[in-house]
């Protein structure tokens, strides 16, 4: 038996920018997580990153609830 985690918290505070190929990995990630119900927050976006995550639909796809600013809001 294989266990997979409940939660996966991504901290992206150190991530400078997000090219093609990080963009369709982060798709591929929400996919798997969703195929295993694991939640997936993203945390401490720069403004960069989290506009092209936002015009890409990724953090519609996640929820206001999985996108956070730092782990002292995370619910």
């Amino acid at each position: 038996m294989h266990a997979h985690a409940r939660l996966l918290v991504l901290r992206l505070e150190h991530v400078p920018f997000v090219d093609a190929t990080g963009m369709q990995a982060l798709w591929d990630l929400r996919d798997t997580c969703n195929k295993h119900d694991t939640r997936l927050v993203l945390c401490g976006m720069r403004t960069n990153v989290r506009y092209k995550l936002q015009r890409a639909g990724l953090l519609g796809q996640l929820g206001a609830a999985n996108v956070i600013d730092d782990l002292t809001q995370l619910t």
